[in-house]
């Protein structure tokens, strides 16, 4: 048995106030609630109560239930023989105290054949994992050895293109942010065995959970998919994953430069035409390089992109601009504008 795997049975209930999880409902509300007898139920009267809340969809109640069975009663319910209370207890793992010690025992469910419990597992790990910073790991004493251990796991499952889609592009995020738990704040998750796999979700996925500023291997390998990859979705979080960092004061050089001409001119044409699926965010992204790129055809494709945005993201696109230090697409857009209308008033004079 892994260490990661015995961790829920070590510890058990023991775990000290100080370790206690922090979930949506507040685990110091909880044990208030605890203190005044509201959860005062026997365990597996606890366990009725998550799986009567589960169906009924009584949020609170779920929460209370899943907080009163704790890690070491979850993990339990999750081998349940009894679909319901598995269900239930898959999807209740965030709100357990020390909930990241069902890391183990939430990854052997994903890479089951069961779906349903598979994407449920995979959706608790991913949330688990997204309250893990870096400072609550220091503050719950985990060692890096055991959450090498949960990346590793979660890595594989991510990696694994007999996996349920959904589970793997989860499975993504957890390594992600597992590993910004780390003293060595890694990725995570290895970028080329997801990013040129066949699946154009896991690969879009990959690009999208990129930090930033990327490394010289990821610009390389994003480029060459900005450029390359079959799908335009894909190509277009690429170009987020190089351009993204623009707002935030990176140089544009190194993203152009991966990007190249041929994945400049491709952002162009995805600026014209947007595909379905790419989303607004990573086009606003991508459009950065673009506008960093200053040259004529460049700008015409930011006025055109301008113009189909609804106003809302329209606001976003300006303001991440500004923010890069580039030229205020709605001035270029009304220049542009201006010139074809003087254009047209010569051509009419002529």
């Amino acid at each position: 048995m892994s260490m990661l795997a015995n961790i829920t049975e070590s510890r058990g209930e023991r775990a000290p106030a100080r370790a206690r999880r922090r979930v949506t409902a507040s685990a110091a509300v909880l044990a208030v609630l605890a203190g005044a007898g509201v959860l005062a139920a026997a365990p597996e009267r606890a366990s009725g109560r998550l799986v009567s809340a589960f169906f009924s969809g009584d949020e609170l109640e779920f929460r209370r239930a899943g907080y009163q069975l704790g890690a070491s009663g979850l993990a339990a319910e999750i081998e349940s023989n009894q679909r319901a209370r598995s269900l239930a207890a898959l999807r209740a793992a965030p709100h357990a105290e020390d909930a990241w010690t069902l890391l183990a025992p939430l990854a052997a469910v994903a890479r089951g054949p069961d779906r349903p419990k598979a994407v449920a597992s995979s959706r608790s790990a991913a949330a688990i994992a997204s309250e893990l910073t870096r400072a609550e790991a220091l503050r719950l004493d985990i060692p890096d050895a055991l959450l090498g251990e949960a990346i590793e796991e979660y890595r594989e499952i991510a990696a694994d293109p007999g996996r349920f889609t959904d589970v793997r592009v989860n499975a993504l995020e957890t390594t992600r942010a597992l590993g910004e738990a780390t003293q060595s704040r890694t990725v995570g998750f290895r970028v080329e065995a997801v990013a040129l796999g066949d699946d154009p979700e896991v690969r879009r996925a990959a690009f999208e959970l990129l930090p930033t500023p990327l490394s010289a291997r990821h610009l390389t390998l994003a480029g060459e998919r900005a450029q390359d990859d079959p799908d335009p979705a894909v190509a277009a979080a690429a170009m987020q994953a190089l351009c993204g960092g623009l707002a935030l004061g990176d140089d544009p050089e190194p993203a152009l430069d991966a990007l190249g001409d041929g994945g400049l001119s491709r952002l162009r044409k995805l600026l014209y035409d947007p595909p379905d699926g790419a989303g607004s965010a990573a086009l606003i992204d991508a459009a950065l390089c673009a506008a960093a790129a200053g040259d004529e055809e460049s700008q015409r494709a930011l006025a055109r992109f301008g113009g189909l945005l609804e106003p809302r993201f329209r606001d976003v696109f300006e303001s991440r601009a500004r923010a890069a230090g580039l030229e205020d697409p709605a001035k270029v857009e009304a220049e542009d504008e201006a010139e074809e209308q003087a254009r047209g008033r010569e051509r009419q004079d002529g």
